[in-house]
């Protein structure tokens, strides 16, 4: 009732002005219940139901009385927001009537599909946000798109009855049209819109609409009243710019309903409006030209990703017209960097691939001009990443088709990216890095250039910045594969770049893709002396972040490829007898499924995982690695089952055609680094997003970051002699306590990998998990360890009352069969623990004895548990 009262409430005092903008504060009031009614419409169906008529008569009564004037937009856009809610709730029978159908349609949703006043100062005085509201689809509070909104909600239930009923509108705002155009324009707007708010039944912002409405006759609709005013515009009697743009959208919006005969038509007219000097219609018609191409056919066996609709050659005769008048945008003022000509000029370099290399040398000149614009306040970072991405995509098709043409583009381009290396732009780095290493993929070995470029690559600071990562490895790997001897020189330095990335759970991946082009440029014999330490850091970081598994079977799949499996076992073995089927069994075997990366890298687990099992017979003797193996690999073909070359091949264009303006950085002043890949390059460029950077804890975290020097190493390499000394000194198996008990002669100083492996300090985790590293020297010369903080009593108090009341309150449920053994064995297990510990003894383990009192004293009870039961029952 109060909600009901305050809906009919008016006050005269506080209405607002109509030449005023700011809602009075009654229509804020009315909006704010209407709003909470809507809530509880959409939480609470059936609790509401007995109180729905009313508040949907109230909120209908509020609409009917307002006019179009801008304060009572919010009551407006929150009131049809209900009404959708309702329309598609189960409740939408209150919608049934053809009465009430015709009052929503003629008196709610027609008069606001209507273009407001402020939508027009808006079109000519802000263009770009016009733009930005209408394409990006920001503009979810305004009176028009609320009401294609309830349309559409309508159109769930009442197809049928919606579409008669708007179909004699659209006709009626057609013949108004048609009487004056000069005057009603508006009549024409509102019928394109309504005539898209009743077709689309579902789409997508890359594919545009996906489902239509049957009833619609959309080819019909569009030759008769949308193609004449494109070819209007493009004759010289150019009706509205509202009207061309309307058009514009049309033909975006509904791409993949259009034949390639109406591409055919469409493509030279939108080419025309390229030329508007109307802001908001050369961005629609450059916007429409990309989305366009993006359109491609069903999937066919030739063409398992899907024929272009518009392909390379229909796009080739119109490509110098097409590039000329794009960039010519970019030179007018207000449009220097307009995301969306950018954006179309990737695309048709994308589409043209090689056929853009009769214009490549002027493309590149007009990009340069604008880079070194750009470089001096660069504001616009979804602009600037469509720069680059077209510079990628220039390189990758070109080079690929011409090898020679990379001493071309290396002079065209090193001028700018000099320049943004010396003024240290940060936005742009990551960008110069992946172009650079595309170029020197594409080459057959190095320059001058390149050689002086990569020492300081090397530096710290360079790898500082996180958005710099992953180009930067890239680049390295591109080192590694066309200059073998000069990554050798300072492979010292190399290494203490793959220990830093190595050391943080958001690089491991990259230090795993750098390790592995190491191994793939080199022979073992030149690595040799640092294989023992590389696998030395490895390991321990496998225990200190267990999650970092994917990335060491990646690389070390790559070593068993390189150099066969005999070799990764003897590396194994070297380090510590034993150690090779305990990382097999609980590293390899555990994480090879979840590797990650493109195709090539899982082939290359599954391969290797194979090889493992069928050329070393120390592995089948082993039945518990050999099981964990063969596990492995057949999760991994389980998992990449049906991914053939056809699907990633579509996979891989779907990711191309998918790119929107959202992923490119969008929006905001600042550059994340996030966004800062280059999707377009060549095969080698599958570099993952950065994630934020985490601390992590452990020794596996600690490593120097400080200026490498000629005396000292930037790789600080453990000695695995002295290790083994430790431990044997030591005599603990843990590696981890002094004065424990010696090692039988059977046992293995190494313990196996668990999944479970605490990340904790020193002090060893549970059984199953690698050693920590080694004890400090005060442990090894037999010195009583530093004991832990100890906690508060107070505080220690406080935590106990907690956990008491918190036990008090939690309803005690029965233990499940067998959850009683489970909790007798793991309180036994912690007593015998503590009395080891105690006693300062070595590894706990289970006496026979024990577990047969444990077993019996549960089984009685569970039969003592049964027996009460029956006779209860």
């Amino acid at each position: 009732n109060g909600f009901v009262e305050l809906l009919k409430y008016s006050n005269p005092a506080l209405a607002a002005d109509d030449d005023d903008a700011e809602p009075a504060p009654t229509s804020v009031l009315q909006a704010a219940v209407v709003e909470s009614l809507a809530l509880y419409m959409s939480k609470y169906e059936e609790e509401f139901q007995p109180f729905l008529g009313p508040c949907l008569g109230h909120a209908w009564s509020l609409l009917t009385s307002t006019s179009l004037a801008p304060h009572h937009d919010l009551l407006v856009t929150t009131s049809v927001r209900f009404l959708t809610t309702v329309a598609c709730s189960v409740h939408h029978h209150h919608f049934a009537k053809t009465e009430v159908l015709n009052e929503v349609c003629h008196k709610i949703i027609a008069p606001n599909m209507q273009l407001l006043q402020a939508d027009e100062e808006l079109f000519e005085d802000q263009p770009f946000e016009y733009v930005r509201k209408d394409i990006e689809g920001s503009d979810a509070d305004t009176r028009r798109r609320v009401a294609v909104e309830l349309v559409r909600g309508l159109c769930r239930n009442y197809e049928v009855q919606v579409t008669q009923l708007f179909s004699a509108n659209i006709s009626t705002l057609l013949e108004q049209y048609k009487q004056n155009p000069a005057a009603n324009w508006k009549a024409k707007d509102v019928a394109i819109y309504l005539v898209i708010a009743l077709t689309i039944k579902g789409g997508t912002a890359a594919r545009g609409a996906t489902q239509t409405n049957a009833l619609v006759d959309l080819h019909d609709f569009f030759s008769q009243h949308v193609l004449c005013e494109l070819q209007a515009a493009a004759t010289g009697a150019a009706p509205h710019p509202v009207l061309i743009a309307d058009a514009v959208k049309f033909v975006s919006v509904f791409r993949v309903q259009l034949s390639r005969a109406v591409y055919d038509t469409v493509f030279p007219l939108l080419l025309s409006l390229l030329a508007s000097p109307n802001p908001v219609v050369h961005t629609y018609a450059a916007s429409a030209i990309e989305r366009l191409l993006t359109v491609r056919d069903a999937p066919t066996a030739a063409a398992p990703a899907g024929a272009r609709r518009f392909d390379v050659a229909a796009l080739s005769p119109l490509l110098q017209q097409l590039l000329t008048s794009l960039f010519a945008i970019l030179q007018r003022g207000g449009s220097e960097e307009n995301p969306y000509v950018m954006r179309a000029i990737m695309r048709v370099s994308v589409v043209a691939e090689q056929a853009m290399a009769p214009y490549v040398q002027v493309c590149v000149d007009a990009l340069n001009t604008i880079l070194g614009r750009v470089c001096a306040n660069p504001t616009n970072p979804t602009f600037n990443h469509y720069l680059f991405e077209t510079v990628a995509s220039l390189v990758k098709y070109i080079c690929a088709a011409t090898p020679a043409a990379v001493n071309a583009f290396e002079q065209l381009l090193f001028p700018p990216f000099q320049t943004v290396l010396q003024m240290d732009i940060a936005e742009f780095t990551p960008y110069v890095f992946q172009v650079l290493a595309q170029l020197l993929e594409a080459r057959d070995g190095l320059s001058d250039a390149y050689s002086q470029l990569f020492p300081p690559l090397l530096t710290p600071t360079m790898w500082e910045r996180p958005g710099n990562v992953p180009p930067l490895v890239r680049l390295l790997c591109a080192y590694a594969a066309k200059g073998k001897a000069l990554v050798l020189d300072k492979v010292q330095m190399v290494l203490g770049v793959f220990q830093k990335l190595l050391a943080r759970g958001a690089t491991d991946q990259h230090a795993a893709r750098l390790l592995s082009a190491l191994w793939r440029a080199c022979e073992l014999a030149e690595l040799q002396q640092y294989a023992t330490p590389i696998f030395n850091l490895c390991i321990q970081r496998a225990q200190g972040y267990k999650k970092v598994g994917p990335s060491l079977v990646s690389t070390w799949s790559v070593f068993l490829a390189r150099y066969g499996p005999r070799a990764l076992w003897q590396q194994l073995e070297s380090i510590q007898p034993g150690l090779a089927n305990m990382v097999l069994r609980g590293l390899w075997g555990e994480w090879a499924p979840f590797v990650k990366g493109g195709r090539a890298e899982r082939k290359a687990a599954v391969i290797g995982t194979v090889r493992l099992v069928c050329e070393l017979p120390e592995v089948l003797a082993d039945v518990d690695t050999a099981a964990a193996l063969l596990s492995a690999a057949a999760s991994m073909l389980a998992a990449d089952a049906g991914v053939g070359d056809g699907a990633a091949a579509a996979a891989a264009e779907e990711e191309e055609d998918a790119l929107e303006v959202d992923a490119a950085g969008g929006g905001g002043g600042g550059y994340p680094h996030l966004q800062e890949k280059l999707l377009f390059q060549g095969a080698g460029a599958a570099l993952g997003r950065d994630a934020q950077v985490l601390r992590v804890r452990g020794a596996g975290s600690r490593c120097s970051a400080g200026q490498p020097t000629g005396d000292q190493p930037f790789l600080q390499l453990p000695k695995h002699h002295d290790r083994v000394q430790a431990r044997a000194a030591c005599g603990d198996e843990r590696g981890g306590g002094a004065g424990g008990d010696a090692a039988q002669p059977g046992s293995a100083a190494v313990r196996p990998l668990a999944r479970g492996a605490r990340r904790g300090g020193d002090q060893g985790g549970r059984d199953g998990a690698l050693p920590r590293h080694p004890p400090p020297p005060a442990q090894l010369a037999g010195a009583r360890p530093r004991p832990r903080p100890r906690r508060s009593r107070v505080r220690a108090l406080a935590v106990a009352e907690r956990r008491r009341r918190r036990r008090r309150r939690r309803p005690q449920a029965a233990p499940r069969r067998g959850a009683r053994l489970d909790l007798c064995v793991r309180a036994l297990r912690r007593r015998q623990r503590r009395q080891v510990g105690k006693a300062g003894g070595g590894e706990v383990r289970f006496a026979l004895p024990t577990c047969i009192i444990a077993v019996s004293t549960c089984l009685w009870g569970e039969c003592a548990r049964h027996t009460r039961a029956q006779s209860v029952e």
